[in-house]
């Protein structure tokens, strides 16, 4: 730490209380909540307006009871959370492990001349990670096209995170040697990915096995595929 450089507060930071009353901290979309320090939330109103640490620290006496080492840990630990950032550095840039924070995910979505570039970013996190199948249909001669209205399968998690969501894309096998497809693997085409939002925000580790629900349900003469948490 710095203490004679400017540290802004993030833009971002959105508080929870978990399960067991602790307060969490969080500034983008795709991580989840982390735990503040015992003395987090006032070291950053302290440091509201841009302040060094120097000045964010002598008004905390003011109000409060915390030494120089305490206050460095507490520093230290809200920097490497991104809620704390030097002021020559932007909120708007990525967060902790590469992920955009929020004021960045809501400022680029509300953009629409940039949407499509901001997609094919973050679909980067989404590459070469793990898929399941989540219908099948058989456009053979003779074939049945009628589709199973539920089927449950389990997504294998290959890296450490937060499940929000799922992207949805189709691979159409036209012979033994042919594939047509919009996979984010596949070369670019002009249909697009579906991203689905699952109904709650999920922390996963490598190994688990995620259990998931696909259904096609019909709604106004008009079927949909639907894919949530089980």
């Amino acid at each position: 730490m710095n203490w004679s450089e400017s540290y802004t507060v993030s833009r971002s930071i959105v508080l929870q209380i978990g399960d067991g009353g602790e307060l969490l901290a969080g500034n983008s979309v795709s991580r989840m909540p982390q735990a503040l320090a015992e003395d987090g939330l006032p070291v950053l109103l302290a440091f509201a307006g841009g302040r060094t640490p120097a000045k964010a620290l002598e008004r905390l006496r003011d109000e409060w009871e915390i030494d120089d080492a305490g206050f460095t840990g507490v520093v230290d630990a809200l920097v490497a959370q991104n809620l704390l950032t030097p002021s020559a550095g932007n909120d708007a840039a990525l967060a902790t492990a590469g992920f955009a924070s929020a004021f960045e995910h809501f400022r680029m979505v509300r953009d629409k001349v940039r949407v499509s570039a901001y997609r094919r970013a973050i679909f980067r996190h989404c590459r070469d990670k793990t898929e399941t199948q989540l219908c099948r249909l058989d456009f053979r001669p003779g074939s049945s096209l009628a589709v199973e209205p539920r089927i449950d399968l389990r997504l294998h998690v290959v890296q450490a995170g937060a499940l929000g969501g799922v992207l949805v894309y189709f691979r159409a096998h036209l012979d033994d040697d042919t594939v047509l497809g919009n996979s984010p693997d596949a070369p670019r085409t002009s249909w697009g990915w579906d991203a689905r939002p699952l109904s709650r925000l999920v922390a996963v580790e490598p190994g688990q096995e995620i259990p998931l629900v696909s259904e096609l349900r019909t709604n106004l003469g008009a079927q949909t595929l639907h894919i949530d948490l089980v």
